[in-house]
């Protein structure tokens, strides 16, 4: 679980979703708009690629707190999920003063250890989509840092954003 106190005081978030808007690769998406600032870019004039891992920390977060499942949660319950693999695709750069919007669905799950969560950022100035990833968690127990079964409060938190089954957005061209 993250230590950066941002993930604790994190502003409030509406149902109304920014990303309606926008045409996504899955349904029913989670959204977050972030703006590229000086200290995103790299000495090649782009937002650094470890900017792009924080950006889908972020959105997990956001994402798993509107479901009710934030770090005070995490720690009554002694369990976190932590990340064990990120797929990465940087399809196009970010550059600064850009404004994004990132969407996460979680994909899959196996109701005890795992969860599969992707995500898809996109530039809607232009519409155009910047990166795809899928991110691995594995449910840990904080005090051992060991993997350990997801509690009953994960398995109605997380199922409550999991589709019933994984079904592409029509209206997505890619």
């Amino acid at each position: 679980a993250p230590t950066d106190p941002d993930f604790v005081t994190l502003p409030p978030i509406t149902s109304t979703q920014a990303g309606a808007r926008m045409v996504w690769d899955r349904a029913t998406p989670f959204v977050i708009d972030l703006n590229v600032g000086a200290e995103d870019i790299d000495g090649l004039g782009h937002a650094n690629n470890a900017v792009y891992v924080s950006w889908l920390e972020r959105c997990a977060w956001r994402h798993s707190q509107y479901l009710g499942l934030d770090l005070t949660e995490y720690r009554r319950l002694d369990r976190a999920m932590a990340v064990v693999r990120h797929e990465i695709d940087y399809l196009a750069s970010a550059y600064e003063s850009d404004e994004l919007q990132l969407a996460t669905w979680i994909t899959d799950w196996d109701r005890r250890l795992k969860m599969t969560r992707c995500f898809q950022l996109k530039r809607p100035a232009d519409n155009l989509t910047l990166l795809r990833a899928q991110t691995t968690f594995v449910c840990i127990e904080l005090s051992s840092g060991r993997p350990k079964r997801m509690p009953a409060e994960f398995i109605e938190g997380y199922g409550a954003a999991i589709p019933d089954s994984d079904v592409p957005n029509p209206l997505a061209g890619h």
